[in-house]
């Protein structure tokens, strides 16, 4: 029976990676148990309360704007422009406005025709996300699901047709583009395609970090400096160029960008439910465990985020989720192992043998 090697650092076990082995330690066995019993209590909540409210036989309200997305989607429009007033047909929808995009959510609805597929199809892109995510950095993948899982704004996002699992898939692949010694374009072009079809800013902000860290700006290797810099050009232009973005008066831009109260607003929401909960225990969780530093890029582009999404004139929680989901990793991520290395089984004889 051939052995599978296993290295021992500092008691730890570790072992190598196996086609069919899998082996995990008990808190990651917990830790999986925990995952597949949201998961499971997810699929009975869809059925009880999402997929009711979603064809329009429930009074309840689940998910942020599925039901704008269904209904251009033409998936239950009667019963939903019924339920909800929504148009009858005749206002043409605009598919990509400053408030956002719908594409990617209409494209999704549109071919699956069905809530309960568009459940799996969000269940395999929250994998697939999970994957790319571990693939970037060597992280503990059961506990990142259980952190992006007890998030309400991720969890719904899994039962309804949204925007934010595509946001979600867009900001993992651009995370494996950072992480990749070889950066692959194949793999850029699709973060900025899934973002362009999910919310238009996260394109953008992606687009504005690739400026800043690119050959072209020669303060890229201090980035205090740089972000320092994109503090002052935010506060000079944020209420020319909002006002020419947005339909709101500059006199209203000011007035939102003038007092502190303004910026605190916009993650004043985020402290006001469970999502942001989740957002405060994370950040806590981070500051204990983690370090803090710029040098790292996927922190770096979560400040780039803050800072750009903390002047639009949106109120929701739910814009900030890339910087959560960044938090996540940063906590998930493995330490590197340091000590003496030890080494059992096959490793071990090949070792001796050479």
């Amino acid at each position: 029976m051939t052995k599978i090697p296993i290295s021992t650092i500092n008691g730890h076990c570790f072992h190598s990676r196996h086609p069919l082995v899998w082996v995990l330690t008990v808190r990651e066995w917990v830790t999986c148990i925990l995952v597949l019993y949201i998961v499971l209590n997810s699929v009975v909540l869809y059925f009880v309360y999402v997929s009711p409210s979603l064809d329009g036989t429930s009074d309840l309200r689940i998910g942020a704007d599925s039901f704008t997305y269904l209904w251009n989607a033409g998936i239950h429009r009667n019963a939903l422009a019924a339920r909800w007033g929504l148009s009858d047909g005749t206002t043409p929808v605009e598919l990509i406005s400053t408030g956002g995009s719908l594409i990617g959510p209409v494209v999704i609805g549109r071919l699956l025709r069905s809530n309960f597929l568009i459940l799996c199809f969000n269940y395999l892109l929250f994998f697939f996300a999970v994957r790319l995510f571990a693939k970037s950095v060597p992280l503990r993948a059961p506990l990142l699901m259980l952190l992006l899982l007890v998030n309400p704004a991720i969890l719904v996002s899994l039962l309804t047709l949204n925007k934010e699992i595509l946001v979600l898939v867009s900001l993992a692949m651009f995370c494996k583009y950072i992480s990749s010694d070889g950066r692959s374009r194949l793999l850029l072009f699709g973060a900025l395609l899934v973002a362009l079809f999910a919310r238009w800013q996260q394109f953008l902000i992606i687009i504005v970090y690739l400026m800043l860290v690119g050959g072209l700006n020669p303060l890229r290797q201090r980035r205090k400096m740089t972000i320092c810099l994109l503090v002052l050009f935010i506060t000079i232009s944020a209420p020319f160029l909002l006002s020419t973005i947005y339909v709101l008066d500059s006199a209203d831009i000011l007035e939102r960008l003038g007092s502190s109260d303004s910026l605190q607003s916009q993650f004043a929401v985020m402290l006001t439910n469970a999502q942001d909960l989740c957002n405060v225990v994370v950040t806590i969780w981070f500051i204990v465990t983690r370090r803090f530093r710029l040098n790292n890029d996927r922190l770096f582009f979560a400040v780039i985020y803050a800072l750009i999404f903390a002047i639009l004139p949106y109120e929701h929680g739910r814009y900030f989720l890339p910087v959560y989901v960044l938090l996540c990793v940063e906590i998930t991520t493995r330490a590197k192992p340091e000590g003496k290395v030890v080494l059992h089984g096959s490793a071990a004889s090949s070792l001796a043998l050479s």
